[in-house]
């Protein structure tokens, strides 16, 4: 994805990115949660790209609370 296409992302976005990432460094996961609107950069101060390996439980945890977070926000919209 070409970086001028991040501002055309109009949905709620999670990013999870490893600080000690040799493949991705972390400051693109910085530019993309600065680029994409209602986007959310986690941190993950023990991994490097793989952090649902590295980090597991709190990979996990972080995931489904951002699902659980925008299933309860359909549902009020939705009644």
């Amino acid at each position: 994805m070409l970086f001028s296409d991040l501002e055309t992302i109009n949905v709620p976005t999670l990013i999870i990115h490893g600080i000690h990432d040799k493949v991705v460094p972390f400051q693109l996961g910085q530019i993309q949660n600065e680029s994409i609107k209602n986007s959310k950069l986690i941190p993950f101060y023990y991994s490097g790209h793989a952090t649902f390996y590295d980090q597991k439980d709190e990979f996990n945890e972080v995931l489904v609370t951002f699902v659980v977070f925008l299933s309860h926000n359909e549902l009020m919209e939705q009644g």
